[in-house]
């Protein structure tokens, strides 16, 4: 498993960076609320921390590998405790995380399930779920 990305940030795009190093390009697949700092450091030398997965099926023989980045090892800890929930991949993390890790953990402490449905692709349903799975665990 790659843990660890570090090179030139060469691009952001609005669900991806590239980061150039040793000559080679990586996507790395970015969560919304990490898009204004990443941008800031264009051109700039960067570590990430990194989990791979597969993405496909396995029947078919299709799986692509994927590598998802985070500027602080915590927020990736997060991420990994997240998508544990039943419902929620990684593609769907994704794409809810649009405010930092911390304030995500925090509704989900105080069981504020309002406001985790006002993230991307959250219903009231998926909230319900992720509080009763992550409470008390982050």
């Amino acid at each position: 498993m790659i843990a660890r990305l570090s090179g030139i940030l060469a691009e952001v795009a609005e669900t991806f960076a590239i980061v150039d190093h040793d000559g080679i390009g990586y996507e790395v697949l970015v969560c919304g609320y990490a898009i204004g700092e990443l941008m800031a450091k264009r051109g700039e030398r960067i570590m990430l921390h990194t989990m791979q997965y597969f993405e496909g099926t396995a029947g078919g023989g299709n799986m692509i590998p994927r590598l998802v980045g985070f500027l602080h090892p915590e927020d990736r800890a997060f991420f990994e405790r997240f998508i544990t929930v039943k419902g929620i991949g990684v593609r769907k993390a994704l794409k809810a995380l649009t405010i930092p890790t911390g304030k995500v953990a925090a509704a989900i402490e105080a069981g504020d399930a309002k406001a985790l449905t006002k993230l991307p692709g959250i219903g009231a349903r998926a909230a319900d779920t992720i509080i009763a799975e992550l409470r008390g665990k982050l």
